[in-house]
């Protein structure tokens, strides 16, 4: 569950450009795409969960974030 919720936040940039769009059709865009990101990962990620008493863990690093999961 981590994971995917990991995966749905990969392009913050999207957001970031969407708070920054003085365009309201634009900004709403944009927000779409990062909303559409979200639920293609959600709906089409069918991966064996991680075992954290396995010490599995898992890892997302973009451009403004690390993030380590377990």
């Amino acid at each position: 569950m981590t994971q995917k919720a990991a995966q749905a936040h990969e392009y913050p940039e999207l957001a970031d450009r969407a708070a920054r769009e003085p365009n309201q059709y634009k900004r709403m865009a944009l927000m779409a795409a990062f909303a559409g990101t979200r639920v293609s990962y959600i709906k089409n990620s069918s991966l064996k969960p991680f075992n954290s008493l396995l010490g599995e863990t898992y890892e997302l690093v973009t451009s403004k974030y690390r993030l380590l999961a377990e």
